[in-house]
């Protein structure tokens, strides 16, 4: 990973006591460089943050406690900002759809508030392959592609807060200049998730570990897109460069929409995933369909 952009410079890292954000706390900090950059880590428990943290060097870090959406727009000498702080428990968007859109938008806009107090070099958002919603074919999908979102559905508030958040980047990109580059994140996986998690990658290594059967609610023809954190970490950095494709220009600044994923949309079918993981597993646990509506 080349992370020579960050050389002498100071990161604010926002949720970086989740699985992205210790993940790029944690490459900053080990990062072998003559003059390497200070990271400044915004937590909400500070208990988690020391214990997530506390391997790696702690002079060139500097943990901020805070709730995001009461992060004070004061200069602090911030060169780059990766605003990874965000809601990812699915029960949420549904329980308490209030509480993530307002935490999303408020939250993002005290970011590029303190962006521009600090006149910063970059932001990078990190939004969600969701604001697609879910793509009619089997098609490649490309930044500039349609959604068909439902915006009366309250299972909506998590990817059209994303959305709106994304618009938000654009216009203080526009009104004044922060660069802004937003990125489509689908669902992220690696060492370092939560056992507990309540995602449904992590439900399925409970059960591989546990030598419990997968039971599939549904007819386990849902398609998804999963990305491992570490191949996408190197694609993350470098748009920091803006290498990847030509972005708007305005005050010498560029604003860039990037989308990572791992290959196409598809990538099989639930029922023909879990099934061909059972195999590999050895048998240990089987892939049981359920009744379905």
């Amino acid at each position: 990973m080349n992370l020579t952009v960050f050389d002498g410079k100071k990161i604010l890292v926002t949720g970086a006591s989740g699985l992205l954000g210790r993940a790029l706390v944690s490459a900053l900090l080990t990062y072998d460089s003559q003059n390497p950059p200070c990271v400044v880590a915004l937590v909400r428990n500070i208990e988690k943050a020391k214990k997530v943290f506390n391997d790696l060097p702690q002079a060139r870090l500097n943990l901020l406690v805070c709730d995001i959406c009461e992060l004070a727009a004061e200069d602090m000498g911030v060169d780059y900002i990766i605003h990874c702080a965000s809601h990812t428990a699915s029960k949420d968007f549904v329980a308490r759809p209030v509480e993530v859109i307002s935490n999303s938008i408020n939250g993002t806009k005290r970011v590029l508030d303190f962006a521009v107090k600090n006149n910063v070099e970059s932001v990078v958002y990190l939004s969600t392959m969701e604001v697609y919603c879910t793509p009619s074919t089997d098609e490649k999908i490309y930044e500039s592609s349609p959604t068909n979102l439902n915006s009366m559905k309250a299972r909506s508030s998590y990817p059209e807060s994303k959305r709106l958040c994304e618009c938000l980047c654009a216009s203080y990109f526009s009104e004044y200049g922060v660069p802004v580059k937003v990125v489509r994140l689908t669902q992220t996986f690696g060492e370092g998730v939560e056992y507990d998690d309540g995602r449904l990658f992590a439900e399925l290594a409970r059960c591989a570990l546990e030598n419990r059967d997968i039971v599939l609610n549904t007819k386990g023809e849902t398609k998804r897109l999963s990305l491992y954190w570490r191949c996408g970490g190197s694609y993350f950095y470098r748009t920091f460069k803006g290498r990847f494709r030509r972005g708007v220009q305005r005050r010498g600044r560029t604003n860039l929409l990037f989308g990572l994923r791992n290959g196409l949309y598809g990538g099989g079918k639930l029922r023909q995933r879990y099934t061909g993981a059972h195999k590999r597993s050895g048998g240990y646990f089987s892939v049981r369909i359920c009744a379905y509506a």
